[in-house]
């Protein structure tokens, strides 16, 4: 199949739309070196799971990726490890731009009108919004005057 999602290294493997979904499955990208020791070639698969992450709504409908998550056991350093997804926010399980488009779609809509839409969770698209304005508000420097004129009382 041709993957038409835009995520590099991942292989579209089934699709699936339903009345208000589409559900892809995708094949994560395989690593290239082990990640505790860096030793390449040296690792061998150790199972797999389906993990569901969501993605950006295609024609109004919501989108969740089914990506086969693999573990691999190093030879080398004899640890099991499960490598890095890119393209994916693993504490909110869905992909970076849908990230980012909550990120901004937050500050101009309710929550639950993002949440209905992206189809996650409202305190989901809570938290996104919280840690988002907590960073900004760390680099804004608020602008108060120093003398406060009151007229025509």
């Amino acid at each position: 199949m041709i993957n038409s999602l835009s995520l590099p290294g991942y292989q579209l493997v089934d699709s699936d739309e339903q009345n208000e979904d589409i559900h892809f499955r995708l094949e994560a990208p395989t690593p290239v070196a082990c990640e505790g020791c860096c030793v390449q070639g040296e690792f061998v698969r150790f199972g797999k799971r389906d993990v569901p992450y969501r993605d950006l709504p295609i024609h109004g409908k919501r989108v969740t990726l089914w990506v086969v998550r693999r573990r691999y056991t190093c030879r080398a350093c004899k640890t099991t490890f499960r490598p890095q997804l890119p393209e994916m926010v693993d504490g909110f399980r869905m992909t970076l731009r849908l990230h980012e488009y909550v990120e901004k779609e937050a500050f101009n809509h309710p929550y639950a009108y993002v949440a209905d839409t992206t189809g996650l969770d409202e305190k989901t698209v809570r938290d996104i919004f919280n840690a988002r304005a907590e960073f900004l508000g760390r680099w804004h420097r608020f602008e108060t005057p120093r003398i406060l004129g009151i007229d025509e009382l």
